[in-house]
């Protein structure tokens, strides 16, 4: 397909050849300069059968048992989604006393993450504390530290791993990434532990602290530690004893001695992909687990609903589901602001206050000025949207930020109303009295509130959203405005928190500053009851209202069943529990 190949290296062209007068390991040995030369160094002679046996790996991540052995150095290779960092945190878990199908360990793991940032350092911490941090933990809870002997330990195995002396006591995020994968190297030859697990720990580095890695692993396996190496660079595999091939999360192929080889790597993975199976097995049981985490809130909303029932028939009702509705109003909108807020990977600790103040407004110059009461309406929209502007723009953490917003809120609305009261404007309370063919304003509302959420998720707009949760710097990169999108996004969660604070003041006719206080944590709670990721990125309209729901009906569910309701909070809280521990049982099966 090319006429030319052009090699690179380190921000320089070092090969300008036309493409029929080099080869792959011509690039290959262009492309890695001074580690294709560590790497061709003479392969150690590989442990003997006698040597201990660590790991034993059978089904399901491979057909048969495959033993490694104290002084081997084995690589996971395969295309990338083939499961060899599955594998390798199996291993790392099973070395911890876990029980994993599949997996025998029989001594301490240690393990080198290739992310430093999100598996790796401890940012705040010099590079000593980095380093000492697994000797430490491993070490009798009640047991006192000896800091000076502890410097002394870490400035020996830094001095092993050749950082630089006058670098071990500064901050670990002064040092450049290679240092701070030394850091992490001397951390687990510190540990002493048998087994080294090394998930890509190359990944980003120059070409000498490849080297260096090289020679570390080198010595490490010849002192007797059992090296299992996941790499994304198919070359490094050539410093290995053994590698393994995997594909769709299973060991299908090792290579072992002279059988390894850059092409002999490369074709076994990709005749996995061709002549593995298509699965559609596995692929189903994750459709199922994702489905069933989409109906879980459902069904959930649907057992609270149906004891209700089963507790007072009469509830099966359209005036009984208007009663039992009509109270979670304002929860299932504040849900749906805290939803968006939360489906950017933040969390808005002021929207419960906004809804107050919106009730508030709304029962006092909403009455007496009309206009004035609509337009201080939407100056509270404005100035939602402008904590989007001043999180992203000044980088402050939403948290702090909503935090210090709530008490301006709550003081607005004590300065207009310091005690409850107000009333609500005609057209207000005329719609809080609106029924439909005999259906409750509320079960409309709550519907349309619904239909709004799925509409937004739904939307192109709702997908950009979404997008900035899970990988701003991405969203940014491909031209979407982040301090725009950011503002947007509070401006459509302060829009549902004044439809709340509207929703409190028609069920209420009058206001209280303090009645949208509990709703904050409570939405919090019914989003991720809903399926709502914290992390951002992944949030549901549906579950989010049938979170909410589910907990506005513990309050009746309790009266019914002739409990006080002041065990409302603990039972909401307990429920919220018992639903992240089975989420976390299932998350920990699927791993």
């Amino acid at each position: 397909m090319t006429r030319r190949v052009l090699v690179m290296r380190n921000g320089r062209l070092v090969r300008d050849e036309a493409t029929g007068a080099i080869g792959v390991p011509q690039m290959i040995e262009a492309m890695a300069g001074e580690a294709a030369a560590a790497l061709s160094a003479a392969r150690p002679p590989a442990p003997s059968a006698s040597a201990a046996a660590l790991v034993t790996i059978g089904a399901p991540f491979g057909t048969a048992g495959l033993t490694l052995h104290a002084g081997e150095i084995v690589g996971l290779a395969g295309l990338e989604g083939g499961g060899q960092p599955e594998l390798l945190h199996a291993i790392r878990r099973a070395a911890r006393g876990r029980r994993i199908a599949g997996i025998t360990c029989g001594a301490k793991a240690a393990f080198v993450s290739g992310d430093r940032r999100g598996e790796g350092v401890f940012p705040l911490w010099s590079a000593i504390a980095n380093a000492t941090i697994a000797r430490i933990a491993a070490g009798p809870a009640t047991a006192w530290l000896r800091p000076a002997g502890e410097r002394a330990e870490a400035a020996r195995w830094l001095e092993a791993v050749r950082l630089p002396a006058d670098r071990a006591g500064a901050p670990i995020l002064d040092l450049s990434g290679g240092n701070q994968q030394k850091v992490l190297m001397a951390r687990a030859l510190m540990a002493e532990a048998d087994i080294i697990l090394l998930d890509d720990p190359t990944r980003g580095v120059d070409v000498a602290v490849k080297r260096e890695f090289y020679r570390l692993i080198r010595d490490a396996a010849a002192r007797g530690k059992l090296i299992v190496w996941h790499s994304s660079e198919t070359i490094e595999f050539l410093e290995c004893d053994r590698v393994c091939v995997l594909h769709d999360g299973a060991i299908r192929r090792v290579l072992a001695g002279d059988g390894i080889s850059e092409d002999a790597i490369v074709s076994s993975a990709f005749a996995e992909q061709i002549g593995g199976g298509d699965g559609r097995a596995a692929g189903g049981e994750r459709r199922f687990r994702r489905d069933w985490s989409a109906a879980a809130p459902v069904l959930i909303l649907a057992a609270i609903f149906g004891i209700i029932v089963a507790l007072n028939r009469s509830v099966a009702s359209l005036f009984g589901i208007g009663l039992l509705s009509g109270a979670a109003v304002p929860l299932v909108l504040v849900t749906l602001a805290q939803m968006v807020v939360i489906g950017g990977s933040e969390i808005d600790l002021g929207v419960g206050a906004c809804a107050g103040l919106a009730n508030v407004l709304s029962a006092t110059i909403l009455v007496r000025a009309p206009w004035a009461g609509a337009l201080a309406l939407l100056l509270l929209l404005g100035a939602y949207a402008l904590l989007g502007w001043l999180i992203q723009v000044r980088a402050m953490p939403a948290i702090v930020v909503t935090l210090g917003a709530s008490f301006i809120w709550a003081g607005i609305g004590y300065a207009l109303q310091p005690t409850p009261g107000g009333s609500a404007p005609g057209w207000l309370a005329a719609a809080s009295a609106w029924s439909p063919a005999g259906v409750s304003s509320s079960v409309v509302f709550i519907v349309a509130a619904l239909l709004g959420g799925l509409a937004l998720n739904a939307s192109r707009i709702g997908v950009v959203l979404r997008g900035f949760g899970a990988n701003p710097r991405a969203m940014a990169q491909s031209g979407w405005p982040a301090a725009r999108i950011a503002m947007l996004r509070y401006a459509i969660a302060g829009g549902f928190a004044v439809l709340a604070g509207l929703s409190m003041t028609a069920i209420n006719t009058s206001s209280d500053i303090n009645a949208g206080g509990s709703y904050t944590l409570l939405s919090i709670a019914a989003a991720v009851i809903g399926g709502c990721s914290l992390l951002g990125g992944e949030i549901t309209a549906l579950g989010a209202v049938c979170g909410a729901l589910s907990l506005s009906l513990i309050g009746s569910l309790l009266g019914f069943l002739g409990v006080s309701t002041d065990y409302n909070a603990a039972v909401q809280g307990g429920m919220l529990i018992a639903i992240l521990a089975a989420r976390e049982i299932l998350r920990w099966r699927r791993a």
